[in-house]
Formats: structure tokens, sequence, C-alpha cells
């Protein structure tokens, strides 16, 4: 005589009733209009599926799907109030005689902000190069760059913007003197569970 494995002919039962779930509830995204009344009014089809799939995936032991994403979330710190900002061009009468290089190396070709001194040099002696700030000028414009220069030590508390190009003189003298607060922006990043917030 054979003896019967019941805990595989219930497994095997167990397995045919989900697949026959999975199909009914396949066929009612076609079928079942987007909101159907049940127990509660408007309980979207959709979602009626996902809690479903959710619910078959503890019973088979299966986690369910995270979705993780890693999104940047920023901090600003504020860093000082400039009294004085101002934009200059990448040539010798506004730089040095070697404008093609800037104090933290060579010249960027976009975003690049110099700082006065008192501001370029943190209190331990090191410098601000490659931090990026954002200037919030008084008159509601913001501007995010990144430190890569310093200003002659004649200015306190000030914040010059880099306008490259030869032909953008005019555009420099143009944007004239402005004031307003510098912050510094700290990037970190946070881990996020889509399944929070999708239903999934």
């Amino acid at each position: 005589m054979y003896g019967i494995d019941f805990d595989t002919s219930q497994k095997s039962l167990s397995d045919e009733l989900l697949k026959i779930f999975m199909y009914v509830i396949i066929i009612s995204f076609f079928l079942i209009p987007s909101h159907i009344t049940l127990s509660r009014p408007f309980i979207n089809s959709k979602i009626l599926a996902n809690s479903f799939l959710q619910k078959v995936n503890l019973i088979q032991n299966k986690p369910a799907p995270q979705h993780i994403v890693t999104v940047p979330v920023y901090h600003f710190l504020r860093l000082s109030y400039a009294r004085r900002i101002t934009a200059y061009n990448d040539v010798p009468n506004q730089t040095s005689s070697h404008p093609q290089m800037s104090a933290c190396g060579p010249t960027l070709q976009a975003n690049q902000i110099a700082l006065s001194q008192n501001l370029f040099f943190k209190p331990d002696g090191q410098t601000r190069c490659g931090e990026h700030i954002q200037i919030r000028l008084n008159n509601g414009h913001y501007i995010n760059g990144i430190v890569w220069d310093t200003m002659n030590a004649r200015y306190h508390n000030a914040a010059d913007i880099l306008i490259r190009g030869t032909d953008q003189y005019q555009k420099a003298i143009s944007f004239g003197i402005e004031s307003g607060n510098i912050y510094r922006i700290i990037t970190q990043y946070k881990h996020m569970t889509l399944s929070k917030y999708l239903n999934i």
C-alpha cells in the first residue's frame, strides 16, 4: 500500500486555490468598473487586487516588494550675510594674469562663486573649496553655485559670481551690487520605500 502525503496534497490544493483567486482578480481589472461599492464605498479594484497580492505573498512566505529608492534631501545652513554681491568675468583685469586658474584649481565652466577671504577660509584655516552654496538676494532671486575662488583682501563679507566669456562684460556690469544671505547646501541621501505611498 502506498501512503498519502497529506501535507503535499494540501499544499497542491492551496496552490490551485491561489491560482483561481489570481484569475478572478485579473478578470476584475477588465469587468469591474474603476470604483465599486463593497463594505466601504469607492474601493478601487486595483487597490483591492494589490491587497490580495500582498496576502498571497504572506501565505507563500514571500516578502512584499519594497521598491526602495534613494532621494537627495537638502539642508541649508546660514553662513553669513553678504553686504556686497557682484558678478565678474574671467578676464585678466578682473582676476589675475591667469584667469583660467582660480584659487581652488582650474576655473569652472559654470556656477563658480568667489567669496571674500573672511568667508572663504574656515576658522581652522581650511578653505571652502568645492562647497555648494546658495545666495538669496534681497531682491528675491536665488543663485546656486560652488565656492571655487576668493576675492581681494579689501573685501569683507562679500561674494562674486563668475559670468564666463569675454563677451559677457556688460552682463556682469548690469548685475550691479546686491546684498543678501549666503547658505551652505548640505546634501544627505535618504532611502524611501515607495510601497508605503503607492499601495503596492
